[in-house]
């Protein structure tokens, strides 16, 4: 049997030794092997990553700066890569010494294409556990609650090889995050296992890029508008949405159809607008994120 994790770096020498240490503990580390692209760091993380090639099978690639998301999608695109099952991992959480076995028997004893993932537990900069679950609810696994927010991240997943191949052949070219095109795809072929019981520590801090600290401050709000009406945003979940749609029509029901024109056309015609955010489709336990996507959606900016 053999494990894939994939490892994306940028300056994270503050919180890499923990995170490396829970990889090295995990009690399948003798089956697993870390690939590495540093995205460009200019800290001591590659050094870090080095001084781990005695504990643990561990390749490390330096790129140029391109993001989280391309960065992991260079990762999981390189078919020289192959292994039986797949897990994204960031640089600085912690696993449970049992996160890579349980995904592990969640995906076995089938050749179908599976996503496996698990809730989580929150903590702060100083290792603290803020909060033992992420989601108190099990998170509402359909399409449209995705696209109004994501509710699984990459470091929660695993995945067979079978999903892999799956997801290259989709030659998706366009996506705001990729952990976020695992999930819809997973969603459309009832594809996707969870497991409420969180099985790592997932870290949150002001230099992460998901961090959800400080959103209330000016700062936190000025951040959020300058990302609304910024070119990434317009070229991501909408144009990811455009195309997942085109795509895949054929397999999507009446109601999540009608949703996918709503989003694709709130851009230009303003009465899809005011229908996607009447759209009882739109659902998460995320209200912060319900409100944030109504706005955008009627100021026509998804």
């Amino acid at each position: 049997m053999n494990i894939a994790v994939f490892l994306s770096t940028y300056n994270g020498g503050q919180f890499l030794q923990k995170q490396l240490d829970s990889l090295v503990s995990q009690t399948l580390s003798s089956s697993m092997k870390i690939f590495v692209r540093d995205d460009g760091s200019s800290d001591q993380t590659v050094s870090i990553l080095n001084s781990y090639k005695d504990k643990i099978a561990i390749t490390v690639k330096k790129g140029t700066n391109k993001g989280p998301a391309k960065s992991f999608w260079e990762l999981f695109c390189d078919t020289r890569i192959k292994a039986d099952y797949y897990a994204f991992c960031d640089q600085d959480d912690i696993w449970d010494p049992d996160k890579i076995e349980r995904g592990v028997k969640a995906l076995s004893g089938t050749d179908k294409p599976v996503v496996w993932c698990s809730n989580c537990r929150v903590m702060d900069g100083e290792d603290n556990v803020v909060s033992e679950l992420y989601h108190e609810k099990k998170p509402i696994f359909k399409l449209p609650s995705q696209f109004v927010c994501g509710a699984i991240q990459g470091c929660a997943m695993m995945f067979n090889n079978a999903f892999r191949d799956y997801i290259l052949s989709q030659n998706v070219s366009s996506f705001p995050m990729h952990d976020f095109v695992f999930v819809t795809y997973a969603i459309l072929n009832d594809a996707l296992i969870y497991e409420h019981e969180p099985s790592f520590n997932y870290r949150i801090h002001s230099g992460n890029v998901v961090a959800k600290e400080k959103k209330y401050s000016l700062k936190g709000i000025k951040k959020s508008l300058n990302n609304w009406f910024s070119k990434k945003s317009k070229n991501g979940v909408s144009e990811y949405a455009r195309f997942f749609y085109e795509n895949n029509k054929e397999q999507l029901s009446p109601q999540d159809a009608e949703f996918f024109e709503q989003l694709t056309g709130c851009r230009r015609n303003i009465m899809k607008r005011f229908k996607l955010i009447r759209n009882h489709a739109c659902k998460t336990y995320n209200k912060r994120a319900l409100r944030s996507f109504k706005i955008r959606a009627l100021l026509g900016i998804l």
